[in-house]
C-alpha cells in the first residue's frame, strides 16, 4: 500500500529553528562558515551541500548540519522534504525530496572530518531500519539520539540526532519560537567543557520529559 506524504502542513517553528540554530553554530559553537536556508526547495538545499562540500569542507573539519521540517524514511532512506514538491507518492521520493544518503556520502570524503547531522522531522515509517539507535553501555539506545558511523569509503566519522524514534512524529510547538527538540539542542549544545555524546544525551532527555 502506498503511503501519501504530508502536504501543506503548517510546522510552525521550522524558519526560527533554522535561524536559531545557524545563529548558534555561527556564534556560540564557533563555525567558520554558516549558510541558512529558509524555505528552500530541493534545488536550494542541493546547491548549498555542494557548496559546503566543495568550498568550505576539507580534511579534520567539524561539519554541521540541521534541518527542521517534514521528514521521512522509505525503503532504508531517509528523505528531507523541501518546498515545491509536485508529488505527494512515496515512490516519487528518490526524485522529488533530499536524500540524507546523499548529502551524508558527500560529506563522507575527506579523512578524519566529523559530521554532525541533527534532523528535527518526523520518521514515519516503522518498517525502516535507516537508523539505529546507538547502545550504551547499559544496552539501551537514547531516544532520538541517532547513531555514530564511520564511513566506509573514507576515514569520516557521522553522529545522527534525531527529534524522534523510528516510525514516530515529531510535534509542534505551538506555543514556543522553536521546536522541543531545537529549544534542546540550543541548550545543550553550547555547554563548555561537556562531551558531545552527553550533550545529546541531555537533549534526549529534556525532549522525552517535554513530549
Amino acid at each position: 500500500r502506498q503511503r501519501r506524504l504530508p502536504r501543506n502542513n503548517h510546522l510552525p517553528n521550522c524558519v526560527a529553528d533554522a535561524e536559531d540554530m545557524g545563529d548558534c553554530f555561527k556564534h556560540q559553537l564557533g563555525f567558520d562558515q554558516t549558510i541558512i536556508l529558509k524555505d528552500a526547495d530541493k534545488t536550494t538545499i542541493m546547491q548549498a551541500a555542494r557548496k559546503m562540500r566543495d568550498e568550505h569542507i576539507k580534511d579534520g573539519s567539524l561539519v554541521g548540519f540541521f534541518f527542521s521540517g517534514h521528514g521521512v524514511e522509505h525503503e532504508c532512506v531517509s528523505y528531507l522534504l523541501p518546498l515545491g514538491m509536485e508529488s505527494n507518492n512515496e515512490d516519487d521520493l528518490p526524485e522529488e525530496a533530499v536524500s540524507l544518503d546523499v548529502i551524508m556520502r558527500g560529506f563522507s570524503n575527506f579523512t578524519s572530518t566529523v559530521n554532525l547531522m541533527l534532523l528535527d522531522c518526523c520518521r514515519e515509517n516503522e518498517l525502516n531500519g535507516t537508523f539505529k539507535k546507538s547502545k550504551g553501555s547499559d544496552g539501551h539506545g537514547a531516544k532520538g539520539f541517532g547513531k555514530s558511523l564511520r564511513s566506509t569509503s573514507r576515514n569520516a566519522e557521522f553522529l545522527v540526532g534525531s527529534a524522534c524514534d523510528p516510525g514516530t512524529l515529531a510535534l509542534p510547538n505551538d506555543a514556543a519560537r522553536n521546536s522541543r527538540y531545537t529549544e534542546a539542542l540550543l541548550q545543550h549544545l553550547p555547554v563548555a567543557g561537556r562531551k558531545l555524546e552527553e550533550s545529546m544525551k541531555e537533549v534526549a532527555k529534556d525532549v522525552f520529559k517535554k513530549t
